[in-house]
């Protein structure tokens, strides 16, 4: 099994255990401070905000990780909203078929992360944060807003070729690039 979907698998089963505690909670009565979901919930922050320039090469390999980990909570998600009961299935080809992409994102992240086995371990908390952070928004928004939310980018990019799917995250990498004020 690819390494990525391997870490998609583990992300999954990390999502599950978030929408356990984030439904839990909401059952929880709020006095009861000392509960494990409401500890949980507590110790999730919001990654912090990017202090530093960030090269074209990082901003395309997070946008490849970004795109990887919306489509495999899509996937996994969206298959009764949809009407298709291989959406996961789907997920898996589109992971077969840009490995490649996959592959060369994930090296520079482990870069950028430090490098080694200090950047692989950094990369899979990386991936586990971006699983996490759609997975809350699976919880807010709702799976039937959810679904008809990503619907549009999940049907461009799961049938897509290697060269249209890196043409779409260049393009969101330059968008990335822009937004940096005061960087080259």
């Amino acid at each position: 099994m690819p390494r990525a979907l391997s870490v998609a698998l583990g992300v999954f089963a990390v999502l599950t255990g978030v929408a356990t505690a984030v439904g839990a909670s909401a059952q929880t009565d709020p006095a009861e401070a000392g509960s494990p979901s409401l500890s949980l919930l507590r110790s999730m922050t919001p990654a912090p905000e990017p202090t530093a320039c960030i090269s074209r090469a990082q901003a395309k390999a997070e946008q490849v990780m970004l795109m990887h980990t919306e489509l495999m909570v899509t996937s996994l998600a969206c298959d009764v909203a949809y009407g298709d009961p291989d959406l996961y299935q789907r997920y898996g080809q589109f992971t077969v078929t840009h490995e490649e992409a996959l592959r060369t994102a994930q090296q520079v992240l482990e870069r950028e992360l430090g490098g080694g086995d200090a950047g692989a371990q950094a990369f899979d908390l990386y991936r586990l944060d971006l699983g996490n952070a759609e997975g809350r928004r699976l919880s807010e928004w709702s799976v039937e807003r959810y679904c008809r939310v990503r619907q549009s980018r999940f049907d461009t990019l799961i049938g897509s070729r290697p060269e249209q799917f890196e043409g779409y995250v260049t393009d969101l990498a330059g968008r990335v690039m822009a937004r940096q004020i005061g960087c080259p």
